[in-house]
């Protein structure tokens, strides 16, 4: 688990370090790990039965007002998206690397 470390850096409300959500972290992330909804590197990332890859926290948000894939329109809810373990092992690569 994540936890903040003082010295001035904050935690996000998902738990990422600010210097991992604002810094050069994101910058250099590529863009599979940043969620197309927040944009924001994914912390827990969710795939959906049409391939979309989102963080579990924006997409559940997303569904709370429209209950379709934000890409493609389809009839979406959360209980058809499965975890996406190996890209969240990816990212917390990342963050380690630069926190």
């Amino acid at each position: 688990m994540l936890r903040d470390t003082g010295a001035g850096g904050g935690m996000s409300e998902s738990n990422v370090p600010d210097s991992v959500q604002s810094g050069s972290t994101t910058n250099n992330a590529a863009q599979e790990n940043l969620c197309q909804l927040s944009g924001s590197l994914m912390t827990d990332p969710v795939k959906t039965p049409y391939g979309h890859v989102f963080d579990r926290q924006a997409l559940s948000d997303w569904l709370q007002f429209s209950q379709t894939d934000p890409i493609c329109g389809q009839p979406l809810n959360m209980n058809d998206c499965v975890p996406y373990g190996e890209l969240q092992e990816k990212i917390f690569k990342i963050i380690i690397k630069y926190v």
